[in-house]
């Protein structure tokens, strides 16, 4: 259809349709957006003055909780860094720092420790390409988790270290990855044997051991200290020979491949270490719950009262929306009806907005500085 006929057939729709018609007719489509968008976004919550004025000394309370959490993130993130200069620069010892922290670190006779690869593993990643960017490297937290290296005797021939090369590289590391012991050669059983005496010791020491699924590997923690420290009994560690870590390559290239130890820090050793005193924030404090019962009002409605000030002061800077105008005859058929129904409740929602600004403007000195720290630390959510 050309764009003359169309005209000629709108034309001739107009002609037709009369002034209730149209307005009808816009309405229902008001209607519908209105309907189609309920089920995504709810209705602005009207807020009362006495609300308003319960939830000021909780949100003070609460942008308090914020301040202490980003003040214990500081901390940490200051002990995290501390710990990982010391062991870059070699006045903090691995296995020293261990010991001075749990009682359960303890090798077989006849492992010997590795001091320069156990710092180097104990940082792994500081030195990464990712990390060479200033900006990623003041994001990101300093990697570093201690952890004690020991070799329990000389290099088996099982191992392929032919296929790395004088110069390791990826391509050459990758081609050891694929294939880097040969379990059929007859030192690998001598290899096995010694994992199971290991796996024996700890037993007897009192750790929960075992085999890993492919039977390279054995695990062991202490049973009665879980989490505090972790340890596997390696047939060979290959891993420390990746070139994407080359601070590791460098300091634990003399590492025999062969059975070895590694001891690490476990996660709540490391949380007893580094970590500030817990602190709850927003509902999830103590005292927020309690203020909140003691105002009569509801986490749910908290938040909602949260989100409505937020959205009060950015309304307070445009201008004043316009209620829409009612319809100018009685609604009889139940499309009709609908348009009505949703009239009133776009009437509802801009009135509650309103009501809301106002409440805004009216304690605007309190509320300031509060929704600033508010939407610092929440970001509007």
């Amino acid at each position: 259809m050309g764009r003359g006929a169309v005209m000629k057939s709108l034309s001739a729709v107009n002609r037709c349709w009369n002034g209730r018609t149209l307005r009808l007719l816009i309405f229902l489509l008001l209607s519908c957006l209105l309907h189609a968008s309920a089920g995504a976004q709810l209705l602005t919550p009207k807020l009362s003055e006495n609300e308003v004025r319960s939830v000021i000394p909780i949100l003070k309370a609460e942008i308090a909780g914020y301040g202490q959490l980003e003040k214990g993130m500081e901390t940490e993130r200051a002990a995290r860094q501390a710990l990982f200069e010391g062991i870059k620069s070699g006045r903090i010892d691995p296995l020293a720092w261990l010991k001075q922290r749990s009682k359960h670190v303890v090798v077989p006779p006849g492992a010997v420790y590795e001091p320069a690869c156990s710092r180097a593993a104990s940082i792994i990643g500081w030195d990464s390409p990712g990390r060479q960017d200033p900006e990623v490297a003041n994001v990101l937290p300093p990697p570093v988790h201690p952890r004690a290296i020991f070799t329990l005797g000389k290099e088996i021939p099982a191992v392929n270290k032919h296929l790395l090369g004088k110069n390791i590289t990826d391509e050459s590391y990758q081609r050891f990855r694929e294939n880097p012991i040969n379990m059929d050669h007859p030192s690998y059983k001598e290899t096995r044997s010694t994992l199971g005496k290991v796996l024996a010791f700890y037993i007897d020491e009192g750790f929960s051991a075992d085999f890993s699924l492919g039977g390279n590997t054995v695990n062991f923690y202490p049973r009665d200290a879980e989490g505090e420290i972790a340890g596997t009994v390696w047939d060979a560690q290959i891993d420390l020979l990746d070139p994407m870590n080359p601070d590791v390559v460098k300091n634990c290239r003399s590492h025999p491949l062969g059975p070895s130890i590694e001891i690490k820090a476990g996660e709540k050793l490391m949380e007893k270490a580094l970590k500030s005193a817990e602190t709850k924030v927003g509902t999830d404090d103590v005292k927020i719950k309690s203020a909140l019962q003691k105002a009569g009002i509801t986490e749910d409605r908290y938040g909602e009262i949260k989100m409505a000030l937020i959205a009060a002061r950015t309304g307070s800077e445009s201008p004043e929306e316009e209620e829409p105008a009612a319809l100018d005859f009685k609604p009889t058929t139940p499309e009709e009806k609908q348009a009505a129904e949703a009239i009133e409740m776009m009437k509802k929602e801009i009135r509650a907005k309103k009501n809301n600004i106002q409440l805004y403007k009216r304690y605007k000195a309190e509320l300031d500085p509060i929704l600033d720290a508010l939407q610092k630390y929440i970001g509007g959510q």
